[in-house]
């Protein structure tokens, strides 16, 4: 849950309180799914699982940084969860979750914005990025699809330059 979002450093600004009956459903919502996860992860091995989850998320990265052009792996770091954060260039964040989110067998990723780091976005130049969770239950199926649609998407961005120019 997020209580303030960072406006600019070092001041920080309140979000507005959900209304009492949404906090309820989605808190129970976030518990149900949560302890769904757990016992999942538990049955499975915990080990097992963060093996899985780091071999598809390093499977995405190496695919996306070589096989989409015009985009950029963000994640940093010695140990990289299954979160992969990217760009691609001439490309806002939120347009490129809503082609994702609006193919016939939709993606869902989300859209991380400054505010949520603002430090670290600030030193590297970046306003935003895209983050797809990778997890321990997708499929090499589901990686492929994802870098399928990039693909489509940067292609299309280069064809729109090619005409133009």
């Amino acid at each position: 849950l997020i209580a303030a979002g960072s406006v600019h450093q070092p001041r920080c600004e309140l979000l507005p309180p959900l209304h009492l009956d949404q906090q309820c459903v989605y808190v129970f919502q976030l518990q149900a799914g949560f302890g769904a996860a757990v016992q999942y992860c538990i049955d499975q091995g915990i080990d097992r699982c963060w093996q899985r989850t780091q071999a598809l998320a390093a499977s995405l990265r190496q695919q996306l940084t070589k096989n989409a052009p015009g985009i950029t792996v963000r994640d940093k770091g010695r140990v990289l969860c299954g979160i992969v954060s990217f760009t691609l260039e001439g490309h806002e964040a939120s347009a490129i979750k809503s082609f994702l989110a609006n193919r016939e067998t939709p993606i869902n990723v989300s859209v991380s914005p400054i505010g949520s780091t603002r430090l670290d976005f600030e030193s590297r130049g970046l306003t935003e990025v895209v983050r797809a969770s990778v997890t321990y239950y997708n499929t090499d199926e589901d990686i492929h699809a994802l870098v399928t649609a990039l693909t489509e998407l940067a292609q299309q961005q280069q064809h729109l330059e090619d005409e133009q120019s």
